[in-house]
This record gives structure tokens, sequence and C-alpha cells, in this order.
């Protein structure tokens, strides 16, 4: 839904060397990331996993910032907020598994996730209204009698 409001061409030039600069910084960590968890962890399809994961959230936090730099609506923020509280969630879920478990950490991984689903469900209903506001029923009348319709 928010890739459709995602205009590349109608992006500043800084704007958009700002975007590749953000997502080059990001696959840089993931990769260094993937790097250290194939040394920690032996099956190499929770490695897998946890890079496909990882990568479609660095292509989502993309989608939701180019969305917010291109039209800069509330909408567009709240879509932000939501994508960046799923993200730490998914972070604190990450240092539960792999570094420290507390069950603090557990409780606020659980609570910015619902916050972010929250945020979320809400772009998804501001998307649906906007675009049942903008259906307009068109009749067509031949004759000059209003009453009449063909």
């Amino acid at each position: 839904m928010a890739l459709t409001k995602f205009k590349v061409l109608r992006l500043d030039k800084i704007i958009g060397v700002y975007l590749i600069v953000v997502f080059g910084i990001s696959m840089y960590f993931l990769y260094t990331l993937y790097n250290v968890l194939n040394m920690i962890v032996t099956d190499s399809s929770e490695v897998l996993i946890f890079t496909v994961k990882s990568l479609s959230l660095i292509i989502l936090a993309f989608v939701a910032f180019g969305v917010y730099l291109s039209t800069q609506s509330k909408k567009s923020v709240i879509f932000l907020v939501g994508v960046i509280f799923i993200i730490f969630s998914t972070i604190l879920n990450y240092i539960n598994l792999y570094y420290i478990y507390h069950w603090s950490f557990e409780m606020l991984d659980r609570m910015l996730y619902v916050s972010g689903l929250y945020f979320m469900f809400r772009y998804m209903m501001m998307f649906e209204r906007k675009a049942k506001k903008v259906t307009v029923v068109k009749e067509n009348y031949a004759s000059d009698n209003m009453l009449v319709k063909q």
C-alpha cells in the first residue's frame, strides 16, 4: 500500500542520495551481523531466516522513510512510526535471543511490537478512508430531462 506513494522520480536529488547512503550503511551493518552470527550460530537456516527478516525490515524502513520524505503528511508519519516500533521490537528480540535474556526486554519487545501494529493498522485505516472518499459516481443524461436516466 505504501509503495504506491513512494515516487522515486519526485524525490529531490539530495534526498535520493541521502536515502541511498542510509540504505548502504544499513546493508553494511546487516552484512557485519550476518558474519558474526555465522560464527556464533551453528544452524545455517537460522542465520538465513535472520538475514531475510532483517533485509525485509530494512527495505520496509527504506520505503517508509522515502514515503515520508516525498509526501511529509500525517499518514506517512504514522507509517514511519509504526515501522520504527517494529524494527526496535525486532532488535530487542535479537538481543534476547543471541546476547542476554531478561524479562524486561521481552516485555518491552512485545509492547513495541503491539504499538507498531497499532500504528500500521491506523495507517491502513487512513489509507482506506481516503480511497473511499475519492470514489465519485458519474451519471450520463442524454436528454434535457434530468429525471430520465439512460
